[in-house]
């Protein structure tokens, strides 16, 4: 979804939906559920690796951004490497088997749910992880640590070493909000320029959008001399 016309169709999507709504908001844009209420029972991890390849395709195998120091709160440049955490990301499974209990990844609809009670990380590790009396702490805890893995990219971090106060911890890091914030800038670019040679020739926004970058940018030199 990296056209023109698809580009602004996921910002709108993206742009429209709240925190907790955006991955399924994204799986939806992209094809991947049949409707927003659909996308809110697919895993999160899909979501995340599906901004992933997404960010990949905008911005190419790397990513810088800012983040802050979990220590001293100075702002970081953090690179993060695209291509391995989308490597990683498409290889997790949506569920996983151990000592015969079924382990899943969270849902939108999990987070939710969870977020309406008094403990939300109880409550999301309920919905995910089958628990009960005859499970050991052993097996809880094996248990636990799969669940960790299943959440995938949706619960990326990134280790990171502050040049303020020397400290190395770990970031974390939010594929869909990082996507949300690209889209959007390209989407603003993509709406000057239709803006623009609507006003010089009168043409559709349609028209402009399929054209190439590079005709888009010809035409728009031509019609700022125009002006001049």
């Amino acid at each position: 979804m990296t056209g023109s016309a698809d580009t602004l169709v996921l910002w709108e999507a993206l742009a429209g939906a709240s925190p907790v709504l955006a991955g399924a908001a994204l799986l939806h844009a992209g094809g991947e559920a049949p409707s927003l209420a659909a996308a809110c029972d697919l895993p999160l991890a899909a979501a995340a690796a599906m901004a992933l390849r997404q960010l990949r395709q905008r911005c190419g195998d790397h990513l810088d951004t800012l983040a802050a120091c979990p220590s001293c709160g100075a702002r970081l440049e953090v690179l993060l490497p695209l291509r391995q955490l989308d490597e990683h990301a498409s290889a997790l499974p949506a569920a996983s088997t151990v000592g015969g209990r079924t382990v899943r990844s969270p849902t939108t609809r999990d987070v939710a749910a969870a977020l309406t009670t008094d403990d939300p990380d109880a409550s999301l590790r309920a919905s995910c992880v089958q628990l009960d009396d005859g499970v050991t702490e052993h097996e809880r805890a094996a248990l636990l640590a799969v669940a960790e893995d299943l959440c995938g990219a949706a619960a990326l971090s990134v280790r990171v070493d502050c040049p303020d106060c020397g400290g190395s911890s770990s970031v974390d890091v939010d594929p869909v909000a990082l996507l949300a914030d690209q889209v959007a800038m390209d989407a603003a670019q993509l709406l000057r320029d239709v803006a623009g040679l609507a006003a010089a020739y009168g043409w559709r926004e349609a028209d402009i959008l399929r054209l190439s970058p590079a005709r888009r940018a010809a035409y728009l030199s031509m019609a700022r001399g125009r002006r001049r």
